[in-house]
Parts: C-alpha cells; sequence; structure tokens
C-alpha cells in the first residue's frame, strides 16, 4: 500500500512539474503579443431632413442608413449630441420647439418652446445647451433638461448655426443677415466680430485642439476654415449649398449635408467622398458620434501575470491539499 502511495505522489509530482514547464513555456512565448483592444461601437453620424421631417443616422462610411425619429407638419433644424449621457438634441423651426431623445429615438422629450430655434450647441461639462432663434434673433441658454432658459444676445438679423468651445468659455455661431461669424463669453457679453463679408454663413464647427473654425458658405457654395480668431482664412470645399457640418478631428475627416446629400472630406479639403445620396429633400444638421477604440483595463501583460498568479496558487492548493489527506509522503 505504502509503494502504491510513493508511484502516486511521484506521478502527481511530475504532472505538477510538467505542468508549470508547460505554463513557463506558454508566458515565454506570448511575452511580446500586444494589448487587446475593443471598440465600443460603431462611430455613426446623425442628421436631420426638414422636408421628411426624419432624423436619420448611419455609419460614417454611409450604410446602415436608419430612421430614428419621424414627425409631421415640422421643419427639423439643427442636431446635436450628449453621446456619453445616450441623448441627441434637436431644433424644430416648424413646430417652435427643442426636443431631446436617446441616441436610438426613443424617449422623446420635450424641453423648451422657442418663436423658430436653428442652430443648437451642448456646454455638456457647464450642463447648457445654446440656441440661436431666428424668430426673436437672439442667442439663448438653458439647462440640458430645458429649464432656466436666458437671453445672452439680442440685436442679432439671422442667426443660424452655433458652437462652444468649452475650454475658452466661448461661443460662435454664424449670422446669415449680416454674413459674419461672431463669438461673446458664454454669458453673452464681449461680442466681437470674428469673420466679416461672407456669404450666408450656415453652420459652424469648432476644432479646438487644431485652433480652427470651419463653417458652410450657403451663398458661396463652399466650405471654409480659418483660426478661432478669424485670421488666415482658407478655402477649402466647393459644394453646392452646403448647409450643417460637423467634424471628426481624431479621424482627421469633416463632413456636410447639402439638400440631397451627405459628404466627408479630409479636414483640408481633399479626398471628397459622397455618402449619403438618396432620401433627402430638405436636409440641415448633421452630428457625428465617434466611438475610439479602448484598450482593455488588464493589458496583456498584466493578465499574464493574473494568470501565472492564478496558477502558482492553484498548485499551492493541491500541493497543501495532499500533504493534509496524507497523499504525499512529510519529506516531500
Amino acid at each position: 500500500m505504502d509503494d502504491l502511495k510513493d508511484r502516486f505522489t511521484r506521478a502527481v509530482s511530475r504532472l505538477l512539474s510538467l505542468a508549470l514547464a508547460v505554463l513557463a513555456v506558454f508566458l515565454a512565448a506570448n511575452s511580446n503579443q500586444p494589448d487587446v483592444t475593443l471598440a465600443a461601437g460603431p462611430s455613426q453620424m446623425y442628421w436631420t431632413d426638414a422636408g421628411t421631417d426624419k432624423i436619420q443616422r448611419a455609419n460614417l462610411d454611409g450604410t446602415n442608413v436608419q430612421v430614428l425619429f419621424s414627425t409631421e407638419s415640422s421643419s427639423l433644424r439643427d442636431i446635436t449630441l450628449d453621446a456619453s449621457a445616450g441623448k441627441m438634441y434637436w431644433t424644430d423651426s416648424g413646430a417652435d420647439k427643442i426636443q431631446r431623445a436617446n441616441l436610438d429615438g426613443t424617449n422623446v422629450e420635450l424641453l423648451t418652446v422657442s418663436p423658430i430655434p436653428k442652430g443648437i450647441a451642448l456646454d455638456i461639462s457647464g450642463g447648457k445647451m445654446y440656441w440661436t432663434d431666428d424668430g426673436t434673433n437672439k442667442v439663448l441658454q438653458a439647462n440640458l433638461d430645458g429649464t432656466n432658459v436666458r437671453t445672452l444676445i439680442t440685436g442679432l438679423d439671422y442667426p443660424t448655426g452655433i458652437a462652444v468651445n468649452e475650454s475658452s468659455g466661448k461661443m460662435y455661431w454664424a449670422d446669415t443677415g449680416t454674413d459674419k461669424i461672431q463669438r461673446a463669453n458664454l454669458n453673452g457679453a464681449s461680442v466681437q466680430d470674428v469673420v466679416t463679408g461672407l456669404s450666408n454663413p450656415m453652420d459652424i464647427a469648432l476644432d479646438v485642439s487644431g485652433g480652427k473654425m470651419y463653417w458652410t458658405e450657403l451663398g458661396g457654395d463652399k466650405i471654409q476654415r480659418a483660426n478661432l480668431d478669424g485670421t488666415s482664412i482658407q478655402n477649402l470645399v466647393t459644394a453646392f449649398s452646403p448647409v450643417g457640418i460637423a467634424l471628426d478631428v481624431s479621424g482627421g475627416k469633416m463632413y456636410w449635408v447639402t439638400s440631397y446629400k451627405i459628404q466627408r472630406a479630409n479636414l483640408d479639403g481633399t479626398s471628397i467622398e459622397d455618402l449619403v445620396t438618396t432620401g433627402f429633400i430638405d436636409t440641415w444638421g448633421i452630428a457625428l458620434d465617434i466611438q475610439p477604440s479602448t484598450p482593455v483595463p488588464v493589458p496583456a501583460a498584466s493578465q499574464r501575470g493574473l494568470i501565472a498568479l492564478a496558477a502558482a496558487l492553484v498548485v499551492v492548493f493541491v500541493w497543501s491539499y495532499m500533504r493534509k489527506s496524507a497523499l504525499l509522503p512529510s519529506r516531500l
């Protein structure tokens, strides 16, 4: 019986030694493997159409077009996203209101009423939304839930697109009536002319990290950009009646809508592509939900270390169990 126990113990010991050797070889062979990355989901673009009274979305290459929201006797205008909260916000100039919903179009909420709201932008960190109203020729502000509405700027002519620079505490807007782009502090103070002499500027988008602003010029059939202070204006794209514009700065792309299609190009205006070319009547606003690839919280090297630690703990546990069960002689 003792001889059988000895043979059994030696066999188990050899198996454990072999398992540890195999594990060591595996870890060495995989020591240079890169960390695994996971995508949070497909990046998508959202747009409004005042002619079809729909909000739609698609992948950034124009595939997988979906209708998210549809209404009647309306005039949907601008759209913006709070992707971190899973919300989209839009203006409705026909129904004189601002609404929001989940990114899939569910849970539609009425936030506030406004005579003819046009452009809309969010200061997410500040918990505020800003919009232009060409019925009253104002820029207004409210909480993200629509409460505490305040008038910030008055005396405009035909304000349209608006954008917010949270880091500098500035908002920028286009005024089609005066052919200007202007800016002010987020409380409405210190209004400045940034770019003048345009031809029906419609929408504006900011590349804060790059120090640039981009805008569409409906009357000039073009897209331009300049420094955030309005200097160094560049012509980027000639496009028939461009309206809404949005930037994917990390991807190096700008996206814009015309009445009948959605296009994109590099941020310098090169490599123009048609993305969606059917189903439009009067497209107005566009917004992007950019989903970057994010590293797995435990990098590959750490994962290998945890595997080795777990294997060692298993070996120790089995060894201790066998000793307590008198399956291993005390001299081992």
